[in-house]
């Protein structure tokens, strides 16, 4: 069975708590909006599935080899690769108990990392300088606040801007979402909106109701993705590897078009 996996989130809710020092550190690059990009594509009958692939990954693993379906973007596989990166380190990182610059590496390259705070609230700036990762090369910055409840409920607010490179094709992402991530049993909610450009398949993609599941997958929300000349898709999550297309083609009025 394969699940619907997000493209997005990148962090996932970890909150990225680090410790040591060391390092230059990341810096605060202020924030980002993510808007429509110009070049966005035009969302058709014709496209809508591929367009839908570029917002979801087929995947069972988030280690999907790279490149194997090329007629759709690997941005799917570049977010999961980032979220693997991110959840290997938090495995073997403490929480940070006071300000502390770091650098983790990548298999090439790294990941530069100011943080402040402690277990319970605090900050992230996360500079990716050239971070190369299963094929896949991260440069930009993500700053990420976070609050960790003694109940273990961890919120956190990310934003920044990534340009992602492979084989296959490069693209810049924006980025701007709000996570809560149960530690207890691991299920989340996520709101986000983002913004994918610099590529053949541009558009902007936003939570209309709020994204919620578990490590199996997304199980419930909707993301509607905007493209040029006022048409958009909205995937709608049934189950964790149900989600049915629909097409709006300009007019406004959304149109079922295919369960995936």
């Amino acid at each position: 069975m394969h699940y619907k996996k997000l493209l997005l989130p990148l962090l996932l809710g970890f909150g990225f708590l680090v410790t040591g020092c060391g390092g230059d550190g990341g810096s605060d690059q202020g924030s980002v909006t993510p808007s429509l990009p110009s070049g966005a594509v035009e969302i058709t009958d014709a496209n809508a599935t591929v367009v839908a692939g570029s917002v979801i990954s087929d995947s069972e693993s988030t280690n999907s080899a790279l490149g194997v379906t090329t007629n759709v973007p690997p941005a799917g596989d570049a977010i999961n690769t980032v979220v693997d990166l991110i959840s290997k380190i938090n495995m073997n990182i403490a929480p940070v108990v006071s300000a502390v610059t770091t650098t983790v590496p990548c298999a090439s390259g790294d990941i530069s990392i100011s943080a402040s705070g402690d277990a319970s609230s605090g900050t992230q700036n996360m500079t990716f300088n050239a971070c190369s990762e299963a094929g896949i090369t991260f440069d930009g910055f993500v700053n990420v606040t976070y609050s960790f409840s003694n109940t273990g409920i961890l919120s956190t607010y990310s934003n920044g801007k990534l340009t992602v490179s492979s084989s296959v094709e490069s693209f810049t992402m924006e980025l701007d979402f709000n996570q809560v991530l149960n530690t207890n049993d691991f299920s989340y909610t996520l709101s986000m909106k983002y913004s994918v450009y610099n590529t053949a398949i541009a558009y902007l993609a936003e939570t209309t109701v709020p994204l919620s599941g578990d490590f199996s997958g997304i199980s419930a929300g909707e993301i509607i993705v905007s493209g040029s000349n006022n048409t958009r898709l909205k995937l709608t999550y049934i189950s964790s590897n149900t989600i049915e297309v629909y097409l709006d083609n300009g007019n406004g009025i959304f149109v079922y078009h295919s369960t995936i």
